[in-house]
């Protein structure tokens, strides 16, 4: 009865662990999970390179209305990718450093933009 109940026990917390993201995973596209967020109908996209390097842009249906590129780094550690020299294209937020917490959830990697309004940018595939 005690090697069901530790068997058991076992199950639960290897299926309730989830993975961390590794650098290879944050490899990719991604698009930002409301289109319409402030009534905008602009589309956010972020291109991580292998290389080191990011590409963020922001395009309506015909046109890239916004473009910005430097580099990322990611600490595998705390989950969380830095883009740096980041410009929001947002009046009032100069640009900076994007510290931005790495989820893997249903699957999908994200880039968390603000966990109290569940905004994010979701690996395309």
């Amino acid at each position: 009865m005690k090697l069901m109940i530790l068997q058991t026990l076992c199950l639960l917390l290897f299926f309730s662990c989830s993975r961390s993201p590794s650098k290879n995973d944050l490899i990719g596209k991604y698009s930002f999970n409301m289109t319409d967020y402030n009534n905008l109908t602009a589309v956010d996209s972020i291109k991580i390179n292998s290389d080191g390097t990011y590409e963020y842009w922001i395009t309506d249906e015909t046109n890239v209305l916004f473009s910005n590129r430097s580099n990322w780094s990611y600490d595998s550690i705390r989950e969380f990718i830095l883009f740096e020299n980041f410009d929001y294209n947002v009046g009032g937020i100069p640009t900076g450093n994007w510290f931005s917490k790495v989820v893997i959830e249903e699957n999908e990697v994200r880039l968390i933009y603000s966990s109290e309004e569940n905004l994010y940018f979701f690996k395309k595939h």
